[in-house]
């Protein structure tokens, strides 16, 4: 039995968002982990994400 069933009493799959070193580290350890390529929207400006909420909302409008 691994140290992660050991702990939570069962397998133990991890979603991993953009941290690779995490996700390397977890696979060393055999636990499965599924990677999610994501990044914030507008690279995290607040200036675009607000013109990309305005374009969201007139969308819906139509």
């Amino acid at each position: 039995m691994s140290g992660m069933r050991e702990i939570f009493g069962k397998e133990v799959v991890v979603i991993n968002v953009g941290l690779d070193l995490f996700a390397e580290e977890l696979e060393k350890a055999t636990v499965p982990v599924q990677r999610v390529a994501w990044r914030p929207p507008a690279q995290g400006k607040k200036k675009v994400q607000d013109l990309l909420a305005r374009i969201k909302k007139k969308k819906g409008k139509e």
